[in-house]
């Protein structure tokens, strides 16, 4: 779990008593808590897993597609709020690499260091 989100998680899982969920939640030695196996295993776990999947291509898709319409329009044309033509060359964006991972997965991804993809 990135480290940002540690201190969240710890105050989150420490309420499973207060919200009858003790027994989603065990303490290690170190006083810290974790998901038990009620969570991470069987069906739950199965549904976190898809969720994590499909949440990681999601943000990559999109990261993806802002970054090649920043690259389109320059870094100080794009402002917060996007016009119809903006949002209509996104979704363009976005649905080329959706078929891409979706045919492909990361295949064809290739990082360059330093240059431009």
């Amino acid at each position: 779990m990135p480290e940002r989100y540690a201190n969240l998680a710890q105050k989150t899982f420490g309420l499973a008593e207060t919200f009858g969920c003790a027994d989603l939640v065990e303490v290690d030695v170190n006083g810290q808590y974790f998901l038990n196996e009620k969570i991470t295993d069987g069906p739950v776990g199965e549904k976190i897993d898809r969720f994590v999947e499909d949440a990681f291509w999601s943000e990559l898709v999109s990261r993806l597609a802002e970054r090649d319409l920043r690259a389109e329009l320059g870094p100080t044309k794009l402002g917060d709020e996007l016009t119809d033509e903006e949002e209509e060359r996104l979704s363009v964006l976005e649905d080329y690499y959706w078929r891409e991972f979706e045919t492909k997965g990361v295949d064809h991804l290739v990082l360059l260091r330093g240059g431009k993809g």
